[in-house]
């Protein structure tokens, strides 16, 4: 198209000048009636009255800060003062962060006109469930510990889960943490002004997103070979409900041949249902099990929760190829962020006082700090969730 009517102008153009020069043989012209002839006969690329997409994701969530869970001493160190309250090093998590890594997901969104102006979508999306377990298992040499703060005395504090001899024992430690992120939304779209972009539509609708996920330390200290065991388990759950009305704008630049690009943007605001279950349990061979681990007593143990006001914001890209009229692959990259969520390891209270939990040899009498516990303020962060996207659109 834009060949012939670059042919079309050029020949005007030298037609004009060799009138103005007198000295050119005459040239024939086209006309602007005749240029709006050829792009008219051009084939335009036809808003789609009814279309749908798939795609596939890769997404990477913002990780989540949690305190030194399992550390480990040096043997030299472990019969002494500085045992119990040196610096451990770290074996999980080395860098302070849960980290879920990539996680695979699925979205697909259909849509049509309801009028030439007017028209409707939905759509949503889905990540796997996503799990981190991380085990370590020691015959006593390495030393395993478990680390805590004591509030009293504000020094750092390790608790042995396999030691070396002289006293020594095995024993294991094990983290488990999952995460399950989904949503929905559906809109009323309505044809906006062509600024920048070959359509525009405005959006206004309404958005879901849940976000699961849990948090559980699970040790074992086999003190009597095989005869006397200690197991303490501590288990935080998080629960968010997210719900607000969104307004957005969606563009669409047709290009050149068989690509185009395509972009939006939403912004909500609303409310959230966040819940955080804490329990714990500990048990030692021939006598009851006390319902409360090391991270979990009395003063935090139990369910929390709250409605808090949340804003969400969503923008991504896509860049698609036309296999035929109707079909389009298509890649692209989005970005989710959600104000407010609660999340287990922020949920965790590293602080303890230890003056009544049994497994702890010669606890400090403190009746004082009542430690650990649970916050809102502290559980709470901001959450992002972005990454690749990859797929295919059918359109009619």
């Amino acid at each position: 198209m834009w060949s012939k009517i670059l042919t079309a102008s050029a020949a005007a153009l030298f037609g004009a000048v060799g009138a103005m020069a007198g000295d050119l043989a005459p040239v024939q012209t086209a006309s602007t009636a005749e240029a709006d002839a050829i792009i008219a006969s051009e084939p335009a690329r036809a808003v789609p009255k009814i279309w749908a997409e798939a795609d596939y994701l890769l997404w990477f969530e913002r990780r989540q800060g949690v305190p030194l869970l399992v550390g480990t001493i040096p043997d030299s160190m472990v019969n002494t003062p500085n045992g119990l309250t040196g610096a451990a090093n770290p074996l999980y998590p080395t860098n302070g962060k849960i980290d879920f890594r990539g996680i695979n997901g699925l979205s697909a969104r259909a849509g049509g006109q309801l009028t030439d102006v007017y028209g409707l979508d939905v759509g949503g999306f889905v990540l796997e469930k996503q799990n981190v377990d991380e085990s370590f298992a020691s015959t006593g040499t390495p030393s395993l510990v478990r680390t805590y703060l004591q509030p009293s005395s504000g020094v750092l504090q390790n608790l042995f889960s396999a030691r070396i001899d002289p006293n020594g024992y095995p024993g294991s430690v094990r983290v488990h943490a999952d995460s399950r992120l989904w949503g929905i939304d559906g809109n009323v779209r309505r044809e906006w002004f062509h600024i920048f972009a070959d359509r525009n539509d405005l959006l206004v609708g309404f958005r879901y997103i849940n976000l699961a996920e849990n948090l559980s330390i699970n040790d074992r200290s086999d003190l009597g070979g095989g005869q006397f065991v200690n197991t303490v388990s501590d288990n935080f759950r998080t629960q968010n409900d997210i719900y607000v009305a969104q307004i957005g704008l969606q563009s669409a630049w047709y290009g050149y041949g068989r690509f185009d690009l395509g972009y939006f943007a939403k912004f909500g605001l609303g409310g959230a249902r966040q819940r955080v279950e804490i329990s714990g349990n500990n048990t030692f061979t021939g006598l009851p099990t006390e319902n409360t681990g090391l991270y979990t007593q009395a003063t935090n143990i139990g369910t929390f929760e709250r409605t808090k006001g949340v804003a969400v914001g969503e923008v991504g890209f896509k860049i698609g190829y036309h296999v035929t009229d109707r079909i389009n692959v298509q890649v692209g990259y989005n970005v989710l962020y959600v104000s407010s969520v609660v999340r287990p390891g922020a949920a965790l209270d590293a602080a303890v006082n230890d003056a009544n939990i049994r497994f702890i040899a010669n606890p400090p009498a403190d009746a004082i700090n009542r430690r650990p516990n649970f916050d809102f303020a502290r559980a709470s962060t901001d959450f992002v969730a972005q990454g690749l996207t990859a797929g295919l659109s059918i359109r009619y």
